[in-house]
């Protein structure tokens, strides 16, 4: 790698830490969130978060705009902090490209299941969303999915030799 290549790398990581700093401030900003209680979840002792858009929020990344009006729950295990389970609501139609490109109705919702593997290092376990709307004005979406992972495996180390 040239010294020019590895500073237009460099560069771009640091634009989309930056980028991404920037959602995880805006999509705090929009939400109220509000700390329900515990519950166990797949044997891991939670906490129950739920969160919802602020009145008047104002999004400033194309992510919190998107993401301001889902509506939903979150569960954290108490000992690791670590996300075990989302579940997630559109509260009023999603829009892209002002509903020209796409729009997602009202309703539409995904969940979000992941578990500890190998050392701790917690990796998604199931996906599921439904979801109808609309692409380009006049195509009708009617989608549901399941995606369940399973037989995580630890890659050995680049230059280990196995």
């Amino acid at each position: 790698e040239s010294a020019g290549d590895r500073q237009r790398r460099l560069a771009r990581a640091a634009e989309r830490d930056r980028e991404g700093r920037e959602t995880i401030d805006d999509v705090l900003s929009i939400y109220a969130l509000d700390v329900k209680g515990r519950e166990v979840i797949n044997g891991v002792r939670t906490r129950l978060v739920t969160f919802e858009g602020r009145p008047g929020a104002r999004p400033r990344t194309r992510a919190g705009g998107l993401l301001r009006s889902v509506t939903g729950r979150a569960w954290f295990s108490e000992a690791e902090y670590e996300l075990v389970r989302l579940e997630a609501k559109a509260g009023r139609p999603i829009r892209y490209g002002w509903g020209i490109l796409a729009r997602i109705d009202e309703g539409s919702s995904a969940v979000l299941d992941r578990r500890p593997v190998h050392d701790g290092t917690w990796l998604p376990d199931r996906y599921a969303f439904t979801a109808t709307g609309r692409l380009l004005l006049v195509r009708g979406l009617a989608r549901q999915a399941t995606v369940t992972f399973s037989n995580y495996r630890r890659l050995p180390a680049a230059g280990s030799g196995e």
